[in-house]
């Protein structure tokens, strides 16, 4: 009869743990940024700050994407579209939606793209 208040800790224990994804929603992957050149940063769908971004980094639903003077971004989106963002822009991604069609769309709120 020992065995059964240990199952019962290592059972506990394992439901406490945090899902694979470290507790946090799974957010569509809406596009690659390919490229770029100075300044540019992202803000995550529910963050507050601002983050330094590089040429590489995915990109998902309801990011948004700026760049400052002098810096430009060329996305590659998951269904082939390119798009490239001129200086002092900024951008919203995706839309929302579990569409593809909404997953590659981009919002220019700022400038040019």
């Amino acid at each position: 009869m020992p065995l059964r208040p240990t199952l019962l800790v290592v059972f506990a224990a394992l439901s406490c743990r945090p899902s694979e994804s470290g507790g946090e929603p799974q957010r569509a992957h809406v596009a690659i940024l390919q490229g770029l050149a100075g300044s540019v940063d992202v803000l995550r769908s529910g963050a507050v700050d601002w983050s330094h971004t590089q040429s590489g980094a995915a990109l998902f639903d309801d990011d948004r994407l700026r760049t400052f003077k002098g810096a430009w971004a060329h996305l590659v989106f998951d269904g082939g579209s390119t798009l490239k963002v001129d200086e002092e822009s900024l951008i919203s991604l995706g839309g929302g939606s579990p569409s593809s069609a909404a997953r590659s769309r981009a919002s220019c709120r700022r400038g040019s793209a």
